[in-house]
Formats: C-alpha cells, structure tokens, sequence
C-alpha cells in the first residue's frame, strides 16, 4: 500500500518535470535520464530483494524494457504538444 502511494504522488510529479523539460532536451533525453534514475532505484530494490526474486527469461526481460522505453519516449514526446491530462488520458485509455 505504501509503494502504491509513493508511485501516485511521484508519478505525476515526473510527469510535470518532464513537460517542464520539453523546452531545452529532446523526448529521448529525457526518458534516458528517468530511465537512468529509474535503473538506479531498482537496483538499490534488487539488493535488498536479490534472494526472494526469481529470475525471468532475458528475452522477455529486454522486450519489456524496449516497449517501455518507447511508450515513454512517445508519452513525453506528446508533452512537447499538448497538455499533460490530454496525453496521459490518451495514454491510459490506450492500454
């Protein structure tokens, strides 16, 4: 329950500074370096948690990781564009 309300106050306030950041770094730029702080975090996570995870198939694994480094270089793309409640319904109703 904790995480979920970390995620839902945190979320929205990537979101913002990365709208914010449209105007001097380009989409993929920017999801590099959420991405980078992301790697970051889930790795401070993989330390604590190293013996209760499984291991997953590095194929599946890396398809994971391309489709949501697109989805999110596409999301803050449209940041760029339009006004950040219009791309996330648009994204949330997409899933």
């Amino acid at each position: 329950m904790a995480i979920m309300i970390l995620a839902v106050v945190l979320v929205p306030i990537g979101d913002a500074l990365s709208k914010s950041m449209t105007a001097v770094l380009g989409p993929f730029e920017i999801a590099f370096w959420r991405f980078a702080l992301q790697m970051l975090i889930l790795g401070l996570v993989l330390l604590v948690l190293r013996q209760r995870l499984e291991r997953g198939s590095p194929l599946l694994l890396l398809l994971g990781g391309l489709t949501s480094a697109s989805v999110l270089v596409a999301l803050i793309g449209a940041f760029a564009v339009m006004p950040i409640a219009t791309a996330i319904a648009i994204f949330s109703w997409s899933r």
